[in-house]
C-alpha cells in the first residue's frame, strides 16, 4: 500500500490499495471532457459528410426522375394531338395536366435537395473548425495531466537522484579517455547531442495513449 501525491499543486490523492487507484484528478477530468468534445467534432464532421453523399444521390435520382416526367409531358402532348385527328386512339396513359404536375412535384423534390445539400455544405466550415478547436483543446489537456501525475515526479526525483551521480562517472570516464586508461577496445560515447531526442518508448507510449484513454496511466519505473 503506497500514498499518491500531486507534484503540481502538492495535492493529497488518496491511499492506493492494490489495483485501486485514486479518483480522477481535475486535469484527467478536463482531459476526458476534451476527448469527449474531439470525438463527437470528429463523428460530426463524418455524419454531415454522409449526409452530403446522401443528398446528392438523392437529387441525381430526382434529377433522373425530372427527365422522365419531361418525357411523359411531351408524350401526352403528343397523343393529345394525334386523338385531335383520330378520335378512335385510345386514350393515353396520362394527360397532359397529370404529366404536369407530375414534372412540377419532381422539380420540387430537386430543388428541395439541393438546398438540403446546400445547407449541408454551408456546415462543413464550421465543423471543421470545431474539429481543429477540439484538437488544439486535447494538446492543451494532455500535458496539464503529465505534469499533474504522481509518476512524473517520481521521473523527476529520480533524475535529480541519478544525475549528479551520472555526471560524475562521465566526468571520470572522459578523464580516462583523455589519459588513455579505459580497457582496449572501449570507447565510450560522451556526447550528449548523440543521445536519443525522440522520448523513451515508455513514456512516448504512455503520452500517445492519454490522446484516446484519459485514464492511460504513466510509466511506474521511474
Amino acid at each position: 500500500m503506497k500514498e499518491s501525491f500531486s507534484m503540481a499543486k502538492g495535492t493529497y490523492l488518496g491511499v492506493v490499495k492494490g489495483n485501486e487507484r485514486p479518483a480522477p484528478s481535475e486535469a484527467r477530468k478536463s482531459l476526458l471532457a476534451a476527448i469527449e468534445r474531439r470525438t463527437a467534432a470528429i463523428e460530426a464532421v463524418a455524419d454531415n459528410g454522409r449526409k452530403i453523399n446522401d443528398l446528392s444521390s438523392r437529387k441525381w435520382a430526382a434529377e433522373d426522375a425530372v427527365s422522365q416526367a419531361q418525357t411523359a409531358v411531351e408524350h401526352a402532348k403528343a397523343m393529345r394531338s394525334h386523338r385531335v385527328l383520330n378520335p378512335d386512339l385510345p386514350a393515353a396513359e396520362m394527360t397532359v395536366r397529370q404529366a404536369q404536375d407530375a414534372l412540377e412535384e419532381a422539380e420540387a423534390t430537386v430543388n428541395t435537395l439541393v438546398g438540403a445539400r446546400d445547407l449541408a455544405n454551408s456546415l462543413v466550415k464550421g465543423l471543421e473548425s470545431e474539429v481543429e478547436y477540439s484538437r488544439w483543446e486535447l494538446d492543451r489537456a494532455i500535458p496539464k495531466v503529465l505534469s499533474d501525475d504522481p509518476a512524473t515526479k517520481r521521473l523527476c526525483e529520480a533524475y535529480e537522484r541519478l544525475l549528479p551521480q551520472f555526471v560524475k562517472i562521465r566526468a571520470a570516464v572522459g578523464f580516462l579517455q583523455r589519459k588513455g586508461g579505459l580497457p582496449e577496445g572501449y570507447r565510450p560515447n560522451l556526447n550528449t547531442y548523440d543521445w536519443p531526442t525522440d522520448g523513451d518508448p515508455a513514456w512516448r507510449a504512455a503520452f500517445d495513449a492519454l490522446h484516446t484513454d484519459p485514464n492511460s496511466p504513466l510509466p511506474e519505473d521511474a
